[in-house]
């Protein structure tokens, strides 16, 4: 093999298989030059290609270690017999990530998302990391699984890519955070998990976009306003980690938080009949609710012509407050009251909070949850509510 095919090559070869893991150390060049009866020089000029391709990191003083895993496509190796991973690189169980100092090196980075529908605030948060990843000067890829798949149907499959395919750092969105609970454990690098919703942080760390908050808030104003019978309309996704409970269970505690004893809760997939159902639950059916707050500006968009349809006008003998994402158009012609989130500035930071995950190698690690800012509008105030 060592007639055919340069140092290099094999080294590239046998990292795209298992047992592979970023941080190992590779041998000392002379051991190495020993080894494969090559002169140092050659040893070290193969090192010097994988140092410039970033698959190795020199550090000075420690030695050379892998700082990404090729997957087998970049190997250019034909299919045979691999090199024994002894032959090249020393196991070091306790060094569990490699720390890569700051600098303008370009970083590799994976994104596992799935939505339940290609939404303003998974569009602008994606944008985001795009954005702050490119600006940076990094690599990022973003895999987009089904919206119509389980979790735990997609959990070895997302464990089987990664083990052969190696990166800096990964971003995975919360609905997966719950069947990969091995992650750690196979996964050397770092990983930041997202997530939309209440999900408690069970992995961390964590960036949590959490509108539990803004329910209350919301309510509050509205009951400022001289409304008491305010419903929650929500939309349910396709899948969800969450109980539906959880979600009736926060709007029932704002209520009861504020003295409210009316409860009128809907949560809805993104489908005309179950959202025009649910508008006349909470609408038509005595009592009616005098104000809503609907939790997603999808499903505005969705539910406002039904609603006009019914004699139902926003502003004027309803009062709403919506949750709302800065960036995407809420429908024209009203000054809306709204909770607003800013997911396209939250994507850049999980960036930032990655990079500094792997430049410290994991030792500074932050969750954190975003709460929407309220937008006062026109549409929270009681003006000729029948």
């Amino acid at each position: 093999m060592r007639m055919t095919h340069n140092l290099a090559e094999m080294v590239r070869h046998c990292l795209s298989r298992p047992p592979s893991r970023v941080g190992d150390r590779m041998r000392p060049e002379r051991e190495l030059a020993g080894e494969f009866g090559m002169s140092r020089r050659k040893v070290r000029e193969a090192i010097d290609d994988l140092v410039a391709a970033q698959v190795l990191v020199r550090e000075h003083g420690s030695g050379v270690y892998v700082r990404k895993i090729p997957a087998p496509a970049e190997t250019g190796m034909p299919a045979g017999e691999p090199i024994a991973f002894e032959r090249l690189f020393v196991r070091e169980p306790s060094r569990a990530r490699l720390q890569i100092p700051a600098s303008k090196r370009s970083l590799a980075f994976e994104v596992w998302w799935k939505t339940a529908f290609d939404n303003d605030l998974a569009k602008l948060f994606k944008k985001g990391l795009k954005d702050q990843a490119e600006s940076l000067g990094h690599q990022l890829l973003i895999h987009e699984l089904p919206s119509g798949s389980e979790p735990g149907n997609v959990a070895a499959e997302i464990l089987a890519q990664m083990s052969q395919r190696h990166c800096d750092g990964y971003i995975i969105h919360a609905p997966f955070a719950y069947a990969l609970d091995r992650i750690k454990e196979l996964i050397a690098a770092p990983v930041i998990y997202v997530s939309a919703g209440r999900q408690p942080l069970r992995h961390q760390p964590m960036v949590r976009l959490d509108g539990t908050e803004s329910v209350e808030h919301a309510m509050e104003l509205l009951k400022e306003q001289g409304f008491r019978r305010i419903g929650m309309l929500a939309m349910k996704p396709p899948y969800s980690v969450v109980p539906e409970a959880s979600h009736q269970q926060t709007y029932a505690s704002a209520m009861k938080t504020l003295g409210l004893t009316f409860r009128r809760y809907e949560r809805v997939p993104m489908e005309e009949a179950p959202v025009a159902a649910a508008l006349k639950r909470l609408l038509v059916k005595r009592p009616s609710c005098d104000a809503l707050y609907i939790t997603d500006d999808y499903l505005l968009r969705m539910a406002l012509p039904m609603l006009e349809k019914m004699g139902f006008h926003i502003g004027k003998n309803l009062g709403a407050i919506v949750l709302s994402n800065r960036g995407s158009e809420l429908p024209a012609g009203t000054d809306w009251s709204r909770m607003e989130f800013d997911p396209y500035n939250n994507g850049k930071l999980a960036i930032t909070c990655l990079i500094r995950s792997v430049e410290s190698a994991g030792e500074e690690l932050l969750s954190f949850s975003h709460h929407p800012a309220w937008r006062p509008g026109q549409t929270h105030l009681r003006v000729e509510v029948s």
